[in-house]
């Protein structure tokens, strides 16, 4: 916890990785990129979306385990029209690496198949972390993880990345705040969403979308919380 890595983890769900990822894609990869052999895999169970996580475990390898990212192939056709897709991820890990931010590092990808092999951080997060610690401790974990968002911000995108393209203005907040009601709300409640429940959240997000217009623009990472952060 010491350098509050960022694992960028946003969207991990549990389950077996024959249920829902190329199970020999994830472990080619793996084999390809540490050596030695996968005996076991674990899910990591996490919040809404398409991304999958596992952990990795390795016998004879030059590292114990891993974390492979596998992330489902977008379907334009459900984002809206003025919204870029989302940043290839390698791309905007290794910028932050070459900047000296705190991320895991890279073992290995498969562009083709989505696949990304990454540093395990553990199984701790700061959120977890905070559980257990004493107020002075979690005073601590939190001003070690919030000293890297200036630091964030004091980057400049250099040109070519395609990132650079997205901003956090009102469409893209309306975009958000369409997938808490069809996605979100429905998790939480246990039922659809009621007309003025979805009807609150779309007039939430587009409030604060408006009152974001008028802030200074920075590179900022749209996950930044404490289950991400190990």
């Amino acid at each position: 916890m010491g350098d509050s890595r960022e694992n960028m983890s946003s969207n991990a769900t549990g389950g077996s990785i024959r249920d829902s990822v190329p199970h020999e894609d994830v472990r080619r990869l793996a084999i390809e990129s540490v050596g030695g052999r996968v005996v076991a895999t674990e899910g990591i169970a996490g919040g809404l979306g398409p991304r999958t996580f596992f952990r990795l475990v390795f016998g004879n390898a030059r590292v114990q385990s891993a974390i492979a990212r596998v992330d489902a192939p977008e379907d334009a056709s459900l984002r809206p029209a003025g919204i870029p897709p989302e940043p290839e991820f390698e791309t905007i890990r290794h910028w932050m690496e070459s900047e000296g931010l705190p991320v895991p590092k890279s073992y290995g990808r498969s562009a083709s198949r989505h696949i990304d092999l990454l540093e395990d951080l553990g199984p701790v997060s700061l959120k977890d972390a905070c559980r257990s610690a004493t107020p002075k401790e979690r005073k601590a974990l939190y001003r070690s993880a919030t000293r890297l968002v200036p630091r964030l911000q004091r980057l400049s995108l250099p040109e070519g990345i395609p990132t650079a393209e997205r901003r956090l203005d009102a469409p893209l907040f309306r975009y958000k705040a369409q997938q808490v009601v069809d996605w979100l709300l429905p998790f939480a409640l246990g039922r659809e969403a009621r007309p003025e429940e979805r009807r609150a959240v779309l007039e939430g997000f587009d409030y604060i979308g408006q009152r974001c217009l008028s802030a200074p623009q920075r590179v900022a990472h749209r996950d930044f919380q404490s289950t991400n952060l190990y």
